[in-house]
């Protein structure tokens, strides 16, 4: 596929220039080409493929501001968003971005060439006993164009390859027919061993079976990789700089500042290698970078979009994003986690903890304050690298109040987090 259909091009440039006569504009195209095998007992119950194309056209008319979203690119669109505009009320504007040109592709042949047969034989994996209940696979190209009259000429091509899927496990003792769940997904820029996923997905739901009743509670939590993503996540928003701005960011006011008890560095990188958020520039054309959001605990950046970093009078970091060819907003890309605390092999060095490995609940949490409550579906408790999966139980705290002792190198991409084992105190639980 094409970065965008070249007998569009006319049609773009042409938008920009009759829109630059009332004020200042821009035109996002996307075009995704996708194919989804939906996945049930143990079956691929349905094979679905789409083409999405939208169109984003957005323009400023002394300071208001007017955007249409439409699937095609006529004569119309600019018209709508003019009117829209002139009935707006005025928003934060301090011009669009300045002139660059980039081009930017990374696509993984292999999923081109990924046939559905390959899914039958990963799901040879599962029986009777041991269900893939539902999931899905789904792999393809998107593309995107953007377009200023300031100049912005920038395409995107890039692959991606999603899996998820839920696990049902059923004890093979005939007096206890216990069952046990495990549920979880990953999504990259390139071909993963897709059977390798599945191996996992079976091993957790069945590692969790005939679970006991919690009767110690250790000082010490490990959460994994996929629960410590998800309590970062939470935190993470808080460096939105339109956050920030509007006071709804516990960090406001807090630059060269600590917060709680969370000595971690936290680095935003677009540029990484094999990232699955990786791109050189953003959602409004600006070139990205490495953006250093926390160092040992101490705030050191926000992340800005053209916008925000005006206003704040900062250098654009690159964090505009976009889904499809909507309005952009400020996002992450690739965040990186380090610490002083490093842990070789964490269960080691700590010999007695509880291993947290999956959450339930986590959209009732407060990002504002970080505080979280919620369901530990997958537990186990630890001793002496012996591992007992537990029954459910409470888990609740404030991400910035807990102690963070130590994380590990075995890092695992969770939403664009690549989040490490970490070893922690300062939770509450309730068995």
């Amino acid at each position: 596929m094409k970065n965008v259909d070249e007998d569009i091009d006319e049609k773009i440039k042409k938008a920009i220039k009759e829109g630059n006569k009332f004020g200042d504009c821009e035109i996002y195209v996307y075009q995704a080409n996708s194919t989804t095998a939906n996945l049930n007992k143990n079956t691929i119950s349905s094979v679905e493929s789409a083409t999405n194309f939208n169109v984003g056209f957005r323009i400023f008319i002394d300071k208001k501001q007017g955007y249409v979203l439409s699937n095609k690119i006529d004569d119309d669109i600019v018209k709508r968003a003019v009117t829209i505009a002139k009935l707006s009320k005025e928003v934060d504007f301090y011009g669009l971005p300045e002139a660059n040109k980039e081009k930017y592709k990374e696509v993984d042949k292999k999923i081109l060439n990924f046939e559905l047969d390959d899914v039958k034989d990963f799901l040879k994996i599962f029986d009777e006993k041991n269900t893939l209940n539902e999931g899905s696979i789904d792999y393809g190209i998107a593309a995107g164009k953007i377009l200023n009259s300031n100049g912005v000429e920038c395409e995107e091509e890039i692959s991606f390859f999603e899996a998820d899927g839920l696990c049902i496990a059923e004890s093979n003792n005939i007096r206890n027919k216990d069952k046990s769940t495990a549920i979880d997904g990953r999504e990259e820029r390139f071909l993963f061993d897709v059977g390798n996923f599945m191996e996992n997905l079976k091993r957790k739901a069945i590692s969790s079976l005939n679970p006991k009743k919690i009767k110690e509670i250790p000082k010490v939590v490990i959460f994994n990789q996929q629960t410590f993503g998800e309590l970062l996540a939470l935190f993470v928003d808080n460096f939105d700089a339109r956050a920030v701005d509007k006071g709804e960011s516990l960090l406001t006011g807090k630059i060269n500042e600590g917060i709680g008890n969370l000595n971690l560095t936290i680095i935003d990188d677009p540029l990484m290698k094999n990232g699955v958020n990786t791109i050189t520039f953003d959602g409004e054309g600006c070139r990205t970078k490495r953006n250093l959001l926390m160092k040992d605990g101490i705030v050191k950046n926000f992340a800005y979009d053209w916008t925000m970093a005006k206003k704040f009078n900062a250098e654009p970091t690159g964090n505009a994003v976009r889904g499809g060819a909507g309005i952009p907003a400020i996002g992450f890309r690739n965040i990186v986690i380090d610490s002083k605390n490093k842990v070789k092999e964490i269960f080691d060095e700590y010999k007695k903890v509880l291993y947290i490995c999956s959450v339930s609940g986590m959209h009732t949490a407060n990002a504002l304050t970080t505080e979280f409550s919620v369901k530990v579906d997958r537990g186990f408790y630890v001793e002496n690298s012996r591992m007992i999966p537990l029954k459910n139980f409470l888990l609740s705290g404030k991400v910035i109040d807990m102690e963070i002792l130590g994380i590990d190198g075995n890092v695992e991409n969770r939403g664009g987090i690549y989040a490490p084992n970490a070893v922690c105190k300062g939770v509450n639980i309730v068995a």
